[in-house]
């Protein structure tokens, strides 16, 4: 179990007031919760992903927190199992935390398999109306039941006479039950009521699904090598058709499977490949008032049609059975894709294409900027009533500097008396955002838009809207001179407000903002000589936490992730991992 270890300090006590003005830097110390030791070389990287709810029902605000645990060539002792502990917060002055309870693989005590990541993303809402939110983990590596690497779902419940959490349903992908070996099914989750009927449905995205492995066609490279084209897959499961936890549902059981677009294949043709749709889901609401909440997928590899920049493209080399055939894909670009699909009282009875079934669709903006590695839903930023969508090119490159990264924020307008009847109306493009925010600048590798929550409001007393938070895990410190690497992936996390008075307007009628000019907020581990302490990455994972507090303003709080925190000072690094929560 974990153990408290105090509440976050906040170097500046100022008051938050008013959007696009910077007015406070809060720099953050001792953290709230500190990451178990599981004996790793590069150590738990605990506040990988996390999740909120009150699980027990009991009215006051739980956080459920993963690992990572790399498993890589360079970190050979990490096994990548993954481990979820859920923390209660009591308030006070101060408030606590409670002991961490973990949440168990496949509902047995005892640790995952290794390589499945168990917990790589989680939600979480109250499913089946019982007034109790219940918790959603993926384990994308793996299934449990001997196959290797076809991924899963799972959703545990409170069980308040064991004081632990209950294992009730189970998703897979199953390569022998209509999945495939290593799609990543659980890359992505979501809860939504898709199909109104007032409970919770399951939206899971598999990114490296393959087009041309279901239809038996793939092709070899030089040598052994399967050339998958990875085209991306999200399913919705109903929540009227979930079976007990002793049986697993299958992908084909999904009421609604959406396929990314088709990809290249030397046999099909085509110009791209490697889409990754289902990277990342997020609900949104009921953006059009019908009654049935839709969702947003992405596909960050994906490149628009009409997309006229240029861009290198990607060689793909394979084997015909007598010699080598080598071709460029030059609309390879990688510059993203993000589709947002509406709920409907039925579900199609065929699989669906992602372009043609979307309503809305969002393109990316340049090469290699990946639009739709990150994502953020479900939140009102103008106040206008409708749940607006945020997007980060988290790899977006600045005239001077790479990999700075770039915010979208889409005020959707009113869509209730209809979905867009044109092509152009249907097609958002990056650059028509209502407000695009830039990464700070001056140095490479930032990450704004790594992670992002948009479904908070800090500051009830003074207007209705929801606030935007952004990390930028890899921002550089201006602190550390000795040694220098210490000013490396330090981390930052930024609070936006969109006032009332942002208009829709026009395509292309939008406001640049720069991310530290226009923050109402912005955080950063501490960068003075106590804290002497490499790469935290502040800011990998954010998620709203609602009331936890119970502050008389009655505003949400939010905790952030620090996954490379230490325990100790440099040069001994444990990558413990760790979270704040900022409470307003």
């Amino acid at each position: 179990m974990l153990t408290h270890r105090g509440s976050a300090s906040l170097r500046s006590s100022s008051p938050f007031s008013g959007g696009g003005v910077a007015v406070a830097q809060t720099e953050l110390e001792a953290p709230d919760i500190e990451g178990p030791n599981l004996n790793e070389y590069a150590g738990p990287q605990f506040g990988h992903a996390m999740a909120a709810g009150d699980f027990d029902g009991d009215g006051k605000r739980e956080v459920a927190v993963s690992t990572f645990e790399e498993e890589s060539t360079s970190f050979t002792w990490n096994q990548g199992k993954g481990h979820v502990y859920v923390y209660e917060y009591t308030p006070g002055n101060p408030g606590t935390w409670s002991s961490g309870v973990e949440v168990f693989y496949l509902g047995v005590s005892g640790d995952p398999p290794a390589g499945v990541y168990f917990g790589y993303a989680m939600t979480a809402g109250d499913v089946d109306n019982d007034g109790k939110d219940e918790l959603v983990v993926t384990a994308p590596g793996g299934d449990g039941a001997g196959a290797d690497e076809d991924g899963v779902v799972f959703i545990y419940d409170w069980d308040s006479q064991s004081s632990a959490f209950a294992l009730t349903h189970k998703f897979r992908s199953n390569q022998y039950n209509g999945g495939q070996l290593g799609d990543n099914f659980g890359w992505s989750v979501a809860l939504a009521d898709f199909n109104g009927d007032g409970d919770l449905d399951l939206i899971v995205g598999a990114r490296y699904w393959s087009e041309c492995e279901e239809e038996d066609n793939c092709v070899y490279g030089p040598g052994p090598t399967l050339l998958e084209d990875w085209t991306g897959s999200v399913y919705v499961f109903d929540h009227d058709g979930w079976e007990s936890s002793s049986t697993w549902r299958e992908v084909p059981e999904a009421e609604l499977i959406i396929r990314g677009e088709a990809s290249w294949n030397p046999i099909d043709g085509g110009e791209q490949t490697r889409g990754y749709f289902g990277v990342r889901v997020a609900a949104v609401g009921d953006v059009n008032d019908d009654g049935y909440d839709d969702f947003v997928a992405t596909a960050p590899r994906r490149t628009p049609a009409d997309f006229t920049g240029t861009c290198t493209g990607q060689n793909f080399s394979w084997w015909n059975g007598e010699e080598t055939i080598s071709e460029s894909l030059s609309e390879d670009c990688r510059v993203g894709k993000a589709y947002l699909f509406a709920g409907a009282a039925t579900y199609p009875s065929t699989e669906e294409d992602a372009e043609a079934y979307a309503k809305l669709v969002f393109n990316g903006e340049d090469t290699e900027d990946r639009f739709g590695q990150s994502l953020a839903a479900g939140g009102d930023l103008n106040g206008d009533g409708i749940n607006d969508v945020v997007i980060a090119s988290r790899e977006h490159t600045e005239t001077s500097n790479t990999e700075v990264g770039r915010v979208y924020i889409f005020l959707l307008p009113d869509y209730s008396s209809g979905w867009p009847s044109t092509d152009d109306a249907k097609h958002w493009d990056a650059w028509e955002a209502n407000v695009i925010i830039d990464g700070p600048t001056g140095e490479d590798v930032v990450h704004f838009g790594y992670a992002m929550a948009c479904n908070g409001n800090t500051n009830k007393q003074t207007d209705s809207r929801a606030d935007l938070i952004v990390g930028a895990p890899r921002g550089k410190s201006p602190c550390f001179y000795s040694p220098p690497s210490l000013d490396e992936n330090r981390g930052f996390a930024y609070l936006f407000r969109v006032t009332g008075t942002v208009d829709p307007g026009e395509d292309g009628d939008h406001l640049t903002w720069a991310a530290v000019a226009n923050s109402a907020a912005y955080y950063r581990i501490d960068c003075g000589a106590t804290y002497n302490k490499s790469a935290p990455l502040l800011g990998r994972s954010i998620v709203f936490m609602g009331d936890a507090n119970v502050a008389a303003n009655y505003n949400d709080d939010f905790v952030i992730g620090c996954p490379g925190w230490d325990t100790t000072t440099y040069p001994d690094i444990d990558d413990r991992g760790c979270i704040y929560m900022i409470p307003f």
